[in-house]
């Protein structure tokens, strides 16, 4: 029924809430670094999840404190159609006012790319430490191990070539030009 499943999300929540809380939750490695580069190119930062608006405010909260780099989200509660369905990312358009071809997303998970390529938004693929296999029909263009920083660097699977290290903003004009 609905209520079951309703409450096997509400305990789902509780227990990754609680998971947050407890500090375990971490930035991919090279988020903080290239966020922090995008910034200083004044470029601008949204969040589009599939996560409910409790556990984005936590996360980012508790990730970034007084540093909140994004402008704004849009989590579950925003849409009715949520990733695979492009809806998500059309919101985030819209509420930034950016043209989609001047936009870049990334993504880890099969349902947030099918999302932001059927929004026909340039899209690089970041690996998941959960294991997830992107079959020949999802049309990746820029697919990466790691955004990458000083400690790991990145490696691009498929895509532009990377002059560098790591994911930073000249390879994100590679890629818009890429696309």
């Amino acid at each position: 029924s609905n209520e079951f499943i309703y409450k096997i999300h509400q305990e789902k929540q509780k227990h990754y809430l609680s998971l947050v809380k407890s500090g375990v939750v971490k930035l991919k490695t090279g988020v903080n670094r290239l966020i922090n580069e995008l910034s200083c190119q004044n470029v601008r930062h949204f969040i589009v999840t599939s996560s409910s608006k409790i556990q984005v405010n936590l996360l980012v909260d508790i990730l970034f404190g007084q540093n909140n780099p994004f402008e704004f989200f849009v989590a579950s509660e925003d849409v009715e159609l949520h990733k695979p369905n492009p809806l998500p990312y059309h919101k985030a358009i819209s509420l930034s006012g950016i043209d989609k071809s001047n936009t870049i997303v990334f993504e880890d998970s099969i349902p947030g790319v099918l999302s932001s390529l059927s929004a026909k938004i340039p899209t690089i693929c970041v690996k998941s430490n959960i294991p997830t296999n992107f079959d020949k029909s999802i049309p990746i263009k820029c697919l990466i191990d790691t955004i990458g920083d000083e400690g790991k660097y990145s490696n691009v699977l498929i895509g532009p070539k990377l002059n560098g290290n790591f994911i930073n903003f000249d390879y994100l004009n590679k890629v818009l030009d890429f696309n």
